[in-house]
Parts: structure tokens; sequence; C-alpha cells
């Protein structure tokens, strides 16, 4: 299973999924989209303001749904903290925050963005 998130700008999130042919015919692969869609019930607070897609295999058809929420669950708790951090670096609220070299998000020191007039 591969995850990709990216800031949409929006309240919402848009959610794309991408299921090969190899995965079998369109019962199989429509019912892999709805297990997906259903593992991602429970993030959808998380969700808002990204753009998510999900990509999964033929495993994902024969794998348990506890297991399959569970890995969708270690992949969007890998990638959405990264998106937040892109999103707030883009809109200049970063507070000195960074992404490193190996993927993971250094904070920075709590900082105004713009002095407040008295």
């Amino acid at each position: 299973m591969r995850v990709q998130v990216r800031p949409n700008g929006f309240e919402h999130p848009r959610i794309g999924f991408v299921v090969p042919k190899q995965a079998g015919g369109a019962v199989v692969r429509n019912r892999i989209r709805r297990r997906l869609r259903a593992a991602l019930l429970p993030h959808r607070a998380e969700l808002s303001g990204v753009d998510l897609v999900v990509s999964a295999g033929a495993p994902a058809a024969q794998q348990p749904f506890a297991q399959l929420a569970e890995d969708l669950a270690r992949c969007l708790a890998r990638t959405l903290p990264q998106a937040r951090a892109r999103a707030r670096r883009t809109r200049g609220d970063a507070g000195g925050t960074e992404l490193t070299e190996n993927g993971s998000i250094r904070p920075g020191p709590r900082r105004a963005l713009a002095p407040t007039p008295a």
C-alpha cells in the first residue's frame, strides 16, 4: 500500500484510489476501493485540507479488514505530519518548522509572524 498526501488549500479532503487491473476484475477492484474508503472513515478529521491518493495492489483484497485498516493508519501517520508541515511552510506560518533530509519534521521556535499593532 502506498499513500501520497499534499495540502490542497480547501477545508475538505479530496481522496482518490488507485487499484491496478492486475488486482483482478472490476468487482475485486471496487471491493478494494470500498474497503479502503471504510478504513479511512475514522481518519476523516485528520484529512481536512489535503489531497490524498491511496494505491493498493491485489493483496488488499485478501487481507483481513483489521490488518488493512492498521496498514492504512500507519501510512497516514507517516505522511500526514509531513504534508501539514509543508502546508504551514507554504502559508508562511511554520514558525521555523522544517523538514529534514530523511523526511522527519523538526519543530522550530514559536514566534509570531508579524508584530501586532498596538
